[in-house]
């Protein structure tokens, strides 16, 4: 394994290295010298097209291993007249061409436009990194959960935390939006949503003052959004099959009229899931030799559908204003299970416990957006104001069983209970932007936000004695927690002819209240807090060569971590006689500081170092009373993060795109202790993501990827190594309307989490659980209507830009 990895890595280089060919490289602009990405150049010699690339986010294209010969090249974009070069001829190395500039087209109604280039899979702006998730064959069969853990310096734990480069704290939009989940009911939320809805994802490792300051790094999740004129639609259905199968079907419609844009998306998914867990723990006296051991064997599964639905109706009052009305809605009725075994030795078998998990749910998400945006007479100055209404219910009942038995399967108890948890959260924010661009070549932006969070979670204990139900009231709790958080920013942005300069300044108040309500044996607590701070952040980016070809970036931010809802309920939760885990009302917000320095040559490779310095870090930390292990989050100390992260795209061959990623983390926590524990929490790891891309003719496409994280910390847990293949092969068909995808992910299922814990004073765990990874999909997607754009409104019309608060 080890050595195909070191192969597919280097050999790209290595034929990188023996060419001696030519680049041609150029940047497409409309006559206003605004970037056009997306136009297709095609490279001619005597009229017969040798390759073709598509322009990046700026614009700008390259073309490699050319000889030293006379060329022509042909630039078409939608909406604009098509462009032919005159005849050229490369003596020197790389060739520059002078910036094309693309006519707006005569007649914008086209009948038909056949678009036949491709997006990279990976693109790199000032501030973010793009991944166009459409690049991915895998995501046809995968639900959105699912995609992200294949994409390059993304991973998710078991319990449904996002790592960014090894950052933890990830805030998660979509569509700009923030979705203010975390833990299982983001990754709940992900899993009823199909991938093959989304256009791409924006990755933000240290974000602008426009956006929210929560989060160490942001992940916008951005779904397709068509704009062309007339009826437009397409369908897809796929099937994937593991130790558990998994379906989704959805089909998506937009028609724009003129002023009018209507679009909606309907899609079902049936979702399946096991896991598949070992727990060994060693107690041991204080001469260090073992007194007591645990082990567990849990099997937990899932089983659900979800429909999703969205309508989004927009309209242009003028050329230069707009109103957009968006109505989400998700039901997701949902089934899951546990079953476990556990045997206590001391040191001889001395009693043995079994118990089950029996959980039904119904989810449902509605959410309301406005969406008003005005334009000028001045190009690119707009105010927009949004106004935002999310509502997520769930209610969820679990049957509770466990007996214990002496050694002869003597039943020493048995208990049997039932928890009922009705939750929601109402979330209500109100946002306004302001951008104003200034003939030197600088932008100004400004805003204002509000935004009020509600999370009500009542959870109802009863026991049963002698087959009735009886309220244990000491076992239950009800847990409300309100938010509310005033903010306001500025940002400036400045264009140079070789450099770019942006400083922002945010402002946050926070005000927050946790209560827990009384009942008849559990007294009433409450706390609160207020706290205001400042976020500053600065980007500067210098083109070393006058094309822009190569650039160094600096960027410094703060940024703020706050405890999510769940982190802060006090109450006790149990999973199995031996496991529970509790919130902590006293957890403090952590403040990291950010520093990155970036080295980009266009879009062929790039390195980045990033430096965060953090305090009140939130880690997971875990308390043995007994033999049992109760896990809470805690404030565990200051600490920092230092990373090396590089990217490599690469056209070996005209039919042969490589892609590949990686880097290294130095995660070091300053000596500190946990339950008078001292926790020495140091780390060097390393991650690698290759994706390797073949055009086989002109309707087939391959795809493997490779990828492998080394091992990880949170707090007192250590993780191994993970790493797994996934392949793929695609039939274009009708013309590129419709593809048939076969998938197969995790084929060595060799994708396994295994964690140690430790610093328990006198106890150890050891973790092994297995998922269902290893899977084969088969996917099909079908597009319809005309593809032509109406260029009337396409200003007004556009997508929304930046966040939406």
């Amino acid at each position: 394994m080890k050595l195909l990895l070191t192969v597919l890595v280097f050999l790209p280089l290595f034929v990188w290295a023996q060419d001696s060919t030519y680049t041609l490289q150029g940047r497409i602009q409309d006559e206003q010298a605004r970037p056009i990405p997306g136009a297709t150049i095609l490279l001619l010699k005597h009229t017969k097209v040798l390759q073709g690339v598509v322009a990046d986010s700026t614009g700008h294209f390259e073309l490699h291993r050319l000889a030293k010969e006379t060329y022509q090249v042909q630039v078409t974009a939608l909406g604009y007249e098509s462009y032919t070069s005159s005849s050229f001829s490369l003596n020197r190395n790389p060739w520059n061409l002078s910036v094309i500039k693309l006519q707006p087209s005569k007649n914008t109604d086209l009948k038909e436009v056949k678009i036949t280039g491709k997006r990279p899979l990976i693109e790199h702006d000032l501030d973010k990194t793009i991944v166009n998730v459409e690049n991915l064959l895998s995501s046809a069969t995968s639900h959105v959960l699912e995609t992200l853990e294949k994409v390059p310096g993304i991973t998710v734990e078991t319990d449904g935390t996002i790592r960014l480069n090894g950052m933890s704290s990830v805030t998660v939009l979509m569509d700009g939006k923030p979705t203010y989940l975390s833990g299982r009911d983001l990754a709940d939320y992900l899993r009823s949503l199909p991938a093959s809805s989304l256009d791409r994802l924006e990755l933000m490792t240290n974000p602008s003052t426009k956006y929210d300051a929560a989060g160490s790094a942001l992940l916008n999740i951005k779904r397709k959004k068509e704009r062309l004129q007339g009826l437009n639609g397409s369908l897809s259905t796929n099937y994937s099959q593991g130790w558990e199968s998994r379906t989704n079907q959805s089909i998506s419609l937009q028609y724009t009229q003129q002023k009018l844009r209507l679009s909606g998306l309907l899609s079902h998914s049936k979702d399946g899931n096991q896991t598949r867990e070992q727990v060994d723990r060693t107690f041991t006296e204080a001469s260090g030799q073992s007194k007591a051991f645990v082990n567990l064997m849990n099997r937990s599964w899932l089983s659900g559908h979800s429909l999703t639905g969205k309508l989004e109706i927009e309209y242009a009052f003028t050329k230069k204003t707009s109103l957009s009305l968006e109505l989400d809605y998700t039901h997701a009725p949902k089934r899951e299970g546990l079953s476990y075994l556990s045997k206590r030795f001391a040191p001889e078998l001395d009693s043995t416990g079994r118990g089950s998990i029996d959980a039904h749910s119904q989810r449902n998400n509605r959410g309301l957006t406005l969406h008003l945006q005005r334009e000028f007479d001045r190009k690119g100055q707009e105010w927009t104001v949004d106004l935002t209404h999310w509502s997520y219910s769930n209610r969820s009942t679990q049957f509770l069983q466990n007996q214990s038995y002496a050694p002869h399967e003597v039943l020493i108890t048995d208990q049997r209970f039932r928890y009922d948890l009705p939750s929601s959260l109402l979330i209500s924010t109100a946002k306004t932007d302001f951008t104003r661009p200034f003939a030197s070549g600088g932008t100004l932006e400004a805003g204002l936000k509000w935004s009020y969070v509600t999370n009500d979670l009542d959870s109802r204990y009863y026991q049963r004695v002698d087959n009735e139900l009886i309220p244990n009231y000491r076992q239950s709790n009800h847990f409300v927690y309100e938010e509310s958080i005033r903010s306001a920013y500025i940002n400036a942005r400045k264009n140079g002819k070789r450099w770019q300069a942006q400083a922002g300044l945010r402002l946050e108040q926070t005000w927050l209240k946790g209560e827990q309500r009384e009942n008849p044996e559990v007294p009433q607590t409450s706390f609160s807090r207020q706290y205001t701070n400042v976020f500053p952040s600065i980007f500067l980016s210098y083109k070393l060569d006058s094309t822009g070809t190569r650039s160094l970036t600096l960027s410094a931010s703060r940024r703020i971590n706050r405890p999510n809802y769940h982190q802060l309920n006090p109450f006790l939760f149990y999973l199995d006689n031996y496991t529970y885990t509790s919130g902590n009302p006293q957890l403090l917000p952590a403040y990291p500081q950010q520093f990155e320095l970036k080295y980009q040559h266009n879009t062929i490779w790039g390195l980045s170092v990033q430096y965060n310095q953090f305090r009140n870090i939130i880690f997971q930390t875990t308390q043995a009373v007994g033999d049992v292990f109760i896990t809470r989050p805690g404030n565990i100390a200051n600490g920092r993060l230092l990373s090396l992260s590089a990217y490599a795209s690469y056209n070996p061959f005209p039919i042969w795109t490589f892609t590949a990623s990686g880097g290294f983390v130095h995660l070091a926590i300053l000596p500190t202790e946990v339950y008078g524990q001292a926790l020495d929490a140091r780390l060097l790891t390393g991650r690698i993501n290759v994706t390797n891309q073949l055009k086989l003719g002109k309707t087939w496409r391959a795809e493997c990827t490779m990828s492998y994280t080394g091992p990880s910390i949170n707090g007192q847990r250590r993780s191994q190594s993970l790493y797994r293949i996934n392949a793929g092969i695609q039939k274009s068909l009708w013309s590129n309307k419709g593809s048939i995808n076969l998938m197969v992910e995790d084929w060595l299922r060799s994708w396994v989490q295994r964690e140690q814990t430790g610093s328990l004073g006198g106890a150890t765990e050891f973790r092994t659980s297995r998922t269902d990874t290893r899977r084969i999909g088969l996917a099909f997607a079908y597009r319809f209507g005309k593809q032509t754009r109406n260029r009337s409104y396409s200003d007004a019309a556009q997508e929304e830009k930046g966040r939406v608060n």
